[in-house]
Formats: structure tokens, C-alpha cells, sequence
């Protein structure tokens, strides 16, 4: 068996002459070098040219639909959970404050969420079920659950009370990602 040692060879150099084309095709960009010595490919999401606006990317009727209902459906689990959410902690049972400033708040708490999801799934071109839920189920691990893990471990929040949040968190993330990361 004769093996002879390999020789070394520098990388070829690029000769003077006009740049490489690309060709741009369902997201894929293709370069082909002079001589077709070179050729290389690489994948990125189809952007479209121009600043993201809102009126071109973001749906503002998805927008205040989903905001809605993940109102009244955070509403309806806050409410089915009012007489554990009481024993829990002080703030749920005494005073609380007038049904009126507590819904406005909440809406204008919503529709800035909606916006933020909206925003993040226009521009990661969410329009399918699974990446809807996948990008609602990064965004709940990435913000309430580690904020109210922390609460937990730093300020001693009841892990219960912290749950109910959570949960209360994972279904408005779900349904307005749902709503405004599959819009017709």
C-alpha cells in the first residue's frame, strides 16, 4: 500500500472581474463565481423591501380581536378561580377595585401584548398553525414563566398563586398568537 502525503493547496483566489450574481428563489440565494470556481447557498425568509408598517404587516382588526378574547376568556378563568385566588392572597380578598377601571385597564394590557405578538409573528411570517404555537409557547417560557418562577424563588409567591398566573398568561399568549399569527 503506498500512501504518499497529500500535498497543501491554498484556497483559490478570487481573479479581478465583475462580482458574483446572485439569484434569489423561494428564499434561497445562490452565488455562482467567475469560472463557476466558487458557488455557495445560503436560506433566509423572503423579506419584503421597506420599512414593516403597520397597515402592510400587522392586521389591526386581528389585533382587537384577539385582544377581546383573551380578555373575556382571562375574565372567565379569573373568575372560575376567584374563591381560590382569595384564600391565597389578600389582594384578591378584600376591596377591590370598580369592574369598569379593572376592564380598561385590562384591554389596553391586551392590545399592547396583541401588538407586540402581532408585530413578532408578521415579521417571523408566522401564518400556520404549529409556528403560532410554537412562537406562543417560547414567549410564555421566555417571559411569565421565568418572571413568575422568580417571584416564586426571590419573594416567596405562593408556587399556587404563581400557577394560576402562569396559566392565565399561557392562554392569552395562545389565543392572541392564534388569532394574529393566522389571519386569512
Amino acid at each position: 500500500m503506498n500512501i504518499a502525503p497529500r500535498r497543501w493547496s491554498p484556497a483559490p483566489v478570487r481573479r479581478p472581474g465583475p462580482p458574483p450574481r446572485r439569484r434569489r428563489r423561494s428564499g434561497f440565494s445562490v452565488t455562482i463565481g467567475p469560472g463557476a470556481r466558487t458557488v455557495g447557498a445560503s436560506w433566509s425568509p423572503r423579506r419584503q423591501s421597506g420599512p414593516v408598517t403597520a397597515d402592510r404587516e400587522v392586521n389591526p382588526l386581528a389585533v382587537g380581536v384577539a385582544a377581546v378574547a383573551a380578555f373575556v376568556a382571562s375574565g372567565a378563568y379569573y373568575g372560575a378561580l376567584a374563591a381560590r385566588l382569595a384564600r391565597l392572597s389578600p389582594a384578591y380578598a378584600g376591596e377591590r377595585r370598580s369592574v369598569a377601571t379593572t376592564a380598561g385597564f385590562e384591554l389596553v394590557r391586551n392590545v399592547v401584548l396583541a401588538l407586540v405578538i402581532a408585530g413578532l409573528a408578521a415579521g417571523l411570517g408566522v401564518t400556520a398553525l404549529g409556528p403560532a404555537l410554537l412562537l406562543a409557547l417560547a414567549l410564555w417560557v421566555a417571559f411569565p414563566a421565568v418572571l413568575l418562577t422568580g417571584s416564586v424563588f426571590h419573594e416567596r409567591v405562593p408556587v399556587a398563586l404563581a400557577g394560576i398566573h402562569a396559566g392565565d398568561w399561557l392562554l392569552k399568549v395562545l389565543i392572541i398568537t392564534l388569532v394574529v399569527g393566522i389571519r386569512a
